[in-house]
């Protein structure tokens, strides 16, 4: 597909949070045009249409894949839309970048892959954090040999809950904490250290708060991976954190160590007895807000990449091999937590329609 002569034009799928954060980070690459979003509900595209200045607007999402007008999408959907979505913008020869987690089943994961490469256009995973300039500068300390050889990787993700119902009903989420936060922290480890194949997993997941969600999904899970060449990661997903987000990371080597911490590292503290925009009640207390959150997440850098990538017809450096790798990951540690025991990898489990399936039982 040539773009010679005229701005990538970007569609985006999905009217949440998230594609709020996309459209700000592409809107500040030059060449880029943002020209499209869909939403399941007419309404409410054309409501986010004029909310965020963009002319066009489509439901259901399938008909934004097939306009004439878009180059590439954002697939910011709910979870169980994300394979269909992925086949019918790769039918339609868009350039796709797909929001984590990739999709419910290892199947999905490789029927994407294959279209989009059936169909000649580039599959990029949403992965905000390999982007963010704090991990990447700690990664290339790494690399450099500045800690000796890494033997241990910790990757955190942690907060009070998602910031809409949807996450908690596993038909729509396919599962809980883990697939909202999880794909994170097992990506941030797998990135960190190179991406080295993964051995095996053990997990401990648990819904610590069954008031909240009402206990239908997993709020709280730590996962260990034993990567080739013996190397561990730990990754953490909580839902069940007071006082903001927690992001960290943090690599151990032979001969030193770093920690990066992403939000309770900021400087910026706040005490609210009320709360504060837009984070509500659940600010209340010490907090560490965010700020230039594009940049410090890894939205501006990620979308700068995808772009690049596009253009230039180069592997983005998150693909969906990467989603794939992580979503067999994270359904061998559900395994784990329901059958008491280390998975080893591969492993491709059969009979589940959702992820948290191989946890709670179908």
């Amino acid at each position: 597909m040539s773009n010679e002569g005229r701005p990538l034009r970007f569609g985006i799928a999905g009217t949440g949070m998230i594609a709020r954060a996309h459209i700000e980070a592409l809107r500040q690459i030059p060449g880029v045009g943002v020209v499209a979003v869909a939403s399941q509900s007419g309404e409410r595209a054309r409501e986010f249409a004029l909310e965020m200045g963009i002319a066009n607007s489509f439901a259901p999402y399938g008909t934004l894949f097939e306009s004439p007008d878009v180059d590439a999408v954002f697939v910011c959907a709910e979870n169980h839309l994300h394979a269909s979505s992925a086949l019918a913008a790769a039918r339609a020869g868009k350039h796709i970048v797909m929001e984590k987690p990739l999709c419910f089943t290892l199947e999905e994961a490789r029927s994407m892959i294959d279209a989009a490469r059936e169909a000649g256009v580039m599959l990029g995973y949403a992965e905000n954090l390999c982007f963010a300039p704090k991990f990447t500068r700690a990664r290339e300390i790494s690399e450099a040999g500045a800690l000796g050889a890494p033997y241990m990787v910790r990757a955190t993700l942690k907060h009070s809950g998602p910031y809409s119902d949807w996450f908690y009903d596993p038909e729509r989420a396919g599962g809980g904490a883990m697939m909202d936060l999880g794909c994170h922290s097992i990506e941030l480890c797998r990135w960190a250290i190179g991406k080295k194949a993964a051995r095996s997993v053990y997990a401990q997941i648990d819904s610590v708060n069954p008031s909240k969600g009402p206990g239908r999904t997993e709020d709280h899970a730590c996962v260990i991976i034993e990567f080739e060449g013996g190397v561990i990661g730990m990754a953490e997903a909580s839902w069940v954190l007071p006082g903001g987000t927690d992001c960290t990371l943090e690599i151990f080597g032979s001969e030193g160590l770093l920690r990066a911490d992403l939000t309770q590292g900021s400087g910026l503290r706040v005490f609210s007895e009320h709360g504060y925009w837009p984070m509500g009640n659940e600010s209340r207390g010490w907090t560490a807000p965010g700020f230039a959150h594009g940049f410090n997440y890894g939205y501006s850098e990620q979308a700068s990449h995808f772009v690049s990538c596009v253009r230039d017809g180069t592997a983005p450096l998150e693909s969906g091999e990467d989603g794939l790798a992580v979503l067999e990951i994270m359904l061998a540690a559900f395994a784990s937590s329901r059958e008491g025991k280390k998975i080893e990898l591969p492993f491709r489990p059969r009979g589940y329609e959702k992820p948290i399936d191989l946890w709670r039982g179908a």
